[in-house]
């Protein structure tokens, strides 16, 4: 019983590992973070994606 939770921990260990990696991946680059930016807008109802595509621009345009 032990040895199972063991490797189903370490299976848990590993996915978090991944996803550490990508997130440090996205957070290190401005293109990746765009990317996903808009694929997330393009999947809201319209009125809601046309709120955050505003508020994109807003913030792009204060950026030093």
């Amino acid at each position: 019983m032990a040895k199972l939770e063991e490797i189903k921990i370490r299976g848990e260990q590993d996915e978090l590992s991944k996803e550490r990696d990508q997130l440090e991946k996205l957070l290190g680059s401005e293109r990746r973070m765009n990317t996903l930016l808009k694929k997330e807008i393009l999947q809201m109802p319209r009125s809601m994606a046309t709120i955050a595509v505003h508020h994109w621009l807003s913030a792009r345009k204060r950026k030093p």
